[in-house]
This record gives C-alpha cells, sequence and structure tokens, in this order.
C-alpha cells in the first residue's frame, strides 16, 4: 500500500482511530467530549526534503484537542497514524485556554430558559411557553469580568421567539435579554436585562417560496432555465484531493477550524504558494445597548469555519460541470462522520481574457478567461459565508468572500426613533452597524522559499528639469525588512500594492521574479485600541502583516481566541522583529466590510463581496496567456464565430 502524501488529510477511519485511542487514554479528564480532529501537518522543512529526495517520509499524525465537559479544561492529543492504527504520543492539558464551542455546548445552551432569573425576565415579556424559545450560545468575548480568567467555559445566551419549526428566529428577538451561562452547568452568572417593554416582532421572517407566497409575495416567472454544460467533461481532473487544471497544480483540504486550505500551488510546475487559508476572521459590532456591545465573535477560532461547512447542492450552490470534495467530521463522542460535498470545484467563463480589434485589417483577436472556482460555504448561526478561490489562466489568483444570510436584528417598537447605532430595516428591526474582517494567510514560495516584500506605491515626480511638464510619475518601492516594519496598511490613493520576490529567480528581461497582492477596498476595526475587540482582534487593525516563516504560527488571533484576554497571535509573532529578507516569508492580507443595513436586507441579504487578488510580476517572460487557443479552436467548439 502506498503511503499517503505528507499533506494528504485525514480519512474518516483514521479520524475515529485517532479520537477513539485519545479518549481511550483516560487523560483528558472526566467527560471529554471531541472539539475537532485534523491532520497534524509535518514541518515545511521535512515535506520539501522529503520532495527534493533529501529526506524521510514525515510521520503521520493527529491533532485532536479535547474539552473535560466536567472541568472546562482543553486538553491537546498527539497521535502517531499507522494506516487505521493510531497511538497517543502525549496529551497535555492547556490550562487558561479554550478550545472553540463543542457541539453539545450548542445543544445544552437551550437548558438556560430554566434558570428562574431568565423565566422572569420572559414572563415580563409576555413569555411563558418555554418551548417556543430559541436559545442561541454565542462565544463569551473577554471583558475582565469576574468570571474571566477563573477556567470556566462561560459564553453569552440570546433568545429568540419560535412558534413554528419554519419561523426564522432571527426575525423575532426577545429585546434586551442576555445571559452569561457557564456552558458545563448552564448556571447564569449574569443576567443583561433592558427594553422589556419592547415587544417581539410578529413577522416571521420566512423567505422559502411557501412563506413568501404565502405572505403575498408572487414569484418571478419570467426567467428561463439557465444550462452551463461541458459535453466533453471539463477541464480539470481531480486525483483524491490532488487537483490539476491546465497548467495549475495544487492540493486541498478541509480544515475543521480554519475551512478551505489550498497546499503547495504550482503554476507550470514553479512554486507560487506552499499554504493559503484564512488565519480568522472577527464579526465586531458597534451598538453599544447591552444587547450586542459584547458581540465580537471569531467565527474560526472559537466556533470552527470547515466545522460548520455545508453540503452543497448542484444547480443551487454550484452550475456546471461539478467535481466535489467531502470531509470527515470528528464527532464529540470519538466517531467520525462524513460531510458530502463540502468543497465545489468548477470551471467557470468570466468574459475576456485579451483582445484586440485591428481596424486596419479588421481581424479581431479575441480569447475567452476561463478560471477554475474552488469554493465552500460555511454558516455560523444568522450569517452564510462563501469562500471561494480562483485560478486564472494568466497565471493570476483572487480570493473572495461572499457574505449573505440573515442580519442580525433588534425588536423595535412603532415610532421607535433609532440611534446613530443601528439602522431601521422593517417597522419592528432594526439592525446595528458591524463589521465584518478576514484575515488570510498566504505562505507564498515565488519560486522557492527564499523571498524579500516590497510596499510599492504609484507616485508623481516633482516638477523640475526631469518633469518640466508635470505628468511624470514612477513606482516606488520600499523593502519591509524586518517585523518592525511588518504592519502595513493599503492607500487606494497611492495604487499601493505588495510585491513578493524572489532575487535569485530572473526572467529573460533580467528582472527578479515575483507576485503582487492587489488589494481590495477595505476598512479597518472601528473599535477603540483600548476595548476588549481590539485588545483581541489586533489583526483587524491593518490591512497587511509580513511575518517570517514558523511552523507553529498559523492563526492571526491565536489558537485559542475563545475567551482570550487578547494580544495572542500577530502582535506576538511580530514581536520577535524578525529579520524579513530573501527568506521565507508570510503575509497575512486582512479584508473586510463596514456593514450598515438596508431594508433590502430584509429579511435576508443579497450577497456583499469583499477580497483581494494576486497577480504574476515578472514571473513570466512575457504574457503568459498567448497560449490559450481560440474559442474555434477548443476541440467540440461548433457554435462560435472567428476570434482570430
Amino acid at each position: 500500500m502506498t503511503a499517503p502524501h505528507p499533506l494528504q488529510p485525514l480519512g474518516q477511519d483514521e479520524m475515529a482511530a485517532a479520537c477513539t485511542a485519545v479518549l481511550a487514554s483516560g487523560g483528558c479528564g472526566e467527560r471529554p467530549a471531541i472539539a475537532y480532529a485534523c491532520l497534524a501537518e509535518p514541518p515545511k522543512a521535512q515535506v520539501l526534503a522529503w520532495q527534493a529526495g533529501g529526506g524521510p517520509l514525515p510521520r503521520r499524525a493527529a491533532l485532536v484537542v479535547v474539552v473535560d465537559q466536567a472541568t472546562g479544561m482543553t486538553h491537546e492529543a498527539a497521535v502517531a497514524m499507522d494506516g487505521d492504527a493510531a497511538t497517543v504520543l502525549t496529551c497535555e492539558a492547556r490550562p487558561g485556554l479554550h478550545a472553540p464551542l463543542v457541539f453539545p455546548e450548542f445543544e445544552t445552551a437551550q437548558n438556560v430558559v430554566n434558570d428562574p432569573l431568565v423565566k422572569a425576565a420572559l414572563a415580563r415579556r409576555g413569555v411563558t411557553d418555554l418551548s417556543t424559545v430559541y436559545v442561541e450560545p454565542w462565544p463569551a468575548g473577554n471583558f475582565d469580568r469576574p468570571y474571566d480568567g477563573t477556567g470556566r467555559r462561560v459564553g453569552h445566551c440570546v433568545f429568540y421567539l419560535q412558534e413554528k419549526p419554519t419561523d426564522q428566529p432571527w426575525a423575532r428577538p426577545i429585546q434586551g435579554l442576555v445571559a452569561v451561562a457557564d456552558r458545563d452547568t448552564n448556571e447564569v452568572v449574569e443576567l443583561i436585562d433592558e427594553r422589556a417593554n419592547t415587544p417581539i416582532p410578529g413577522h416571521d421572517g420566512r423567505f422559502d417560496p411557501e412563506g413568501l407566497q404565502a405572505g403575498g409575495l408572487t414569484l418571478r416567472d419570467d426567467i428561463k432555465l439557465l444550462h452551463i454544460t461541458q459535453p466533453e467533461g471539463p477541464s480539470f481532473t481531480l486525483d483524491g484531493t490532488e487537483l490539476a487544471w491546465q497548467k495549475w497544480r495544487v492540493r486541498l483540504s478541509l480544515h475543521p477550524i480554519e475551512g478551505l486550505v489550498l497546499h503547495q500551488l504550482t503554476y507550470d510546475g514553479r512554486s507560487v504558494l506552499y499554504r493559503g487559508a484564512m488565519a480568522e476572521m472577527v464579526v465586531p459590532y458597534g451598538d453599544p445597548q447591552g444587547q450586542h456591545y459584547w458581540r465580537h465573535v471569531f467565527d474560526e477560532g472559537e466556533v470552527g469555519m470547515g466545522r460548520a461547512a455545508n453540503s452543497l447542492v448542484l444547480g443551487c450552490d454550484c452550475l456546471g460541470e461539478i467535481a466535489y470534495l467531502s470531509t470527515p467530521l470528528a464527532l464529540p463522542a470519538g466517531t467520525a462522520a462524513v460531510v458530502p460535498n463540502t468543497v465545489c470545484i468548477h470551471e467557470e467563463d468570466v468574459n475576456a481574457l485579451w483582445r484586440h480589434h485591428d481596424r486596419n485589417t479588421g481581424t479581431t483577436h479575441s480569447r475567452r478567461n476561463r478560471r477554475l472556482a474552488i469554493s465552500f460555504w460555511a454558516t455560523l448561526g444568522n450569517y452564510d459565508y462563501g469562500y471561494f478561490w480562483y485560478l486564472y489562466q494568466d497565471g493570476s489568483i483572487e480570493i473572495e468572500v461572499k457574505l449573505t444570510g440573515i442580519v442580525l436584528m433588534s425588536a423595535i417598537a412603532e415610532g421607535h426613533v433609532p440611534s446613530p447605532h443601528e439602522a431601521v430595516i422593517s417597522p419592528s428591526h432594526a439592525a446595528p452597524n458591524h463589521q465584518h474582517f478576514f484575515s488570510f494567510r498566504l505562505d507564498l514560495d515565488v519560486d522557492g522559499p527564499a523571498n524579500r516584500v516590497s510596499e510599492v506605491d504609484v507616485v508623481a515626480d516633482p516638477l523640475g528639469p526631469d518633469n518640466p511638464h508635470g505628468v511624470a510619475f514612477r513606482a516606488v518601492p520600499t523593502l519591509v525588512s524586518s517585523e518592525a516594519d511588518g504592519r502595513r496598511r493599503s492607500d487606494a490613493a497611492a495604487g499601493r500594492t505588495w510585491l513578493v520576490s524572489n532575487e535569485a529567480s530572473r526572467n529573460a528581461l533580467g528582472q527578479a521574479a515575483a507576485y503582487q497582492v492587489v488589494p481590495g477596498p477595505s476598512p479597518l476595526l472601528l473599535a477603540h485600541p483600548q476595548s476588549a475587540a481590539a485588545k483581541r482582534a489586533a489583526f483587524a487593525t491593518e490591512h497587511l502583516w509580513v511575518s517570517a516563516y514558523d511552523d507553529a504560527e498559523t492563526r492571526a488571533a491565536g489558537f485559542y481566541p475563545n475567551q482570550h484576554p487578547g494580544g495572542a497571535g500577530l502582535p506576538e509573532y511580530l514581536a520577535a522583529n524578525r529579520p524579513l529578507v530573501d527568506t521565507d516569508v508570510v503575509l497575512w492580507v486582512t479584508v473586510g466590510v463596514n456593514h450598515v443595513s438596508r431594508p433590502e436586507e430584509f429579511p435576508i441579504m443579497p450577497v456583499e463581496r469583499t477580497g483581494f487578488h494576486l497577480r504574476p510580476v515578472s514571473f513570466f517572460d512575457r504574457n503568459p496567456a498567448l497560449d490559450v487557443p481560440p474559442q474555434d479552436h477548443i476541440v467540440g467548439q461548433n457554435d462560435t464565430g472567428h476570434c482570430h
């Protein structure tokens, strides 16, 4: 039997074996529950040495994170894997650190309605049938409360009315009532109880066809079927988790916390990216009322983006000739289940790749632009996030996040005068202002790991003898020489980009091979520097961070942001002030949106997008897409005009 590639994700049997071995070891407390399990990726140096033929095959291992629900203690277990056989190497308690929520904590949060203080607060709002109350568990954050730092696993519980299973609970908030509860005992340790006289909205929030039609909305009948077909099949191949499309090669995995990960991305055999993934995200709310001020959820580190992945449906989530990857997921009791069709892979036509019409000859040369889309969707409570990586024929890459789902809402009374921190989106709902931030960790290896980073601005030359007409401008690079300079902000007026180059790799013009980060428009964190949100989500205060490579540094807010007071992750990494010139560098790109809601987002919001591009600069000698054939030269095409 051939040994799996060192970066091949754990299979279902391997994952179950690792979890079973950890629970059987007895080292994870009285009531252990698996939070997650994944491949313990071997050190990068070992993988590269093995691939170069200069090292042994790295040992295959699993990481299993466990929560003892009797004490709230988090444990980390390292497990050696040999086929489906698992041997626990270490199992260490992590005092003061908290794993992401485990699935039983979502379920037991419902029991908080039985607390006498909660029952009384619900009764004051006219809610006495506790079976109609939906309790949504949220992370606790860290606000220097008496229960912070005690080791207890606590979380916020928010209450909604759901009288029918078809109702969307987020449309019926029970205003002003929030409980902070011990996740293990369900003891309420703090109760926020405000605006008890605010009526609960009557709107059921439904947006399914039956619900909309019952509400009097007529669905459009002037839309014709749209089919996307490739009669000869797609142009890509998928061998396990190894994907090949034209000149691109990449390995894929869906990490339970980070979500979609791209490993060892190459173009025409040349290294571009060793590992790329989302390193954290945060959604800080800007409404000071008790219902919302504490919200700044880290949907990756506190919940788990891969654990929230959806099973995708052909024709709904993906359209065309689709290939899917399915993902094994560790369950709390130590078994593993496969979530089908979590990652979607397909080709898309995206208009023009390059084009020119010659007026002298009447000839038009045109090439269609095709890209490979690799994506997954995750649902975190009321919001849905789509993560899309696009590979293009010209060697460029695009990373896009799509935001949709249900806007978080407050209940309002008739005649409510909105505060400047919210937007009225229906007669009975206001939406608090908030932000969404996503940090992407890019271990770019441009023709190898020895790279440097320059910040490039396009600036005007001063008027003078060399610029007598006042029209000259130039690109001015600034070398990011150490981690002390590793915090950068974008500047659209200067056309600012960041260049990752390999000085030892030159094209035919003698220029260093490079890839360029082209940032999209993005805000930065608006929370005050002294706020809990700013202390805990420092990554959202800059558009780019540059660090020296370290196998252990993969999360922008640290491995355990749940209940953490802040300072972990990027601030810690860059404090080492390591040199960044002609070495293995890592870029952390922050993108995000300010979300001031609109009525058009009720009861469900249209997709909003954010993201950025990577494109080659001097990586090639000339346009790398010259070899893309005209559409009428592609085998099987017989219904197109002449493109040349």
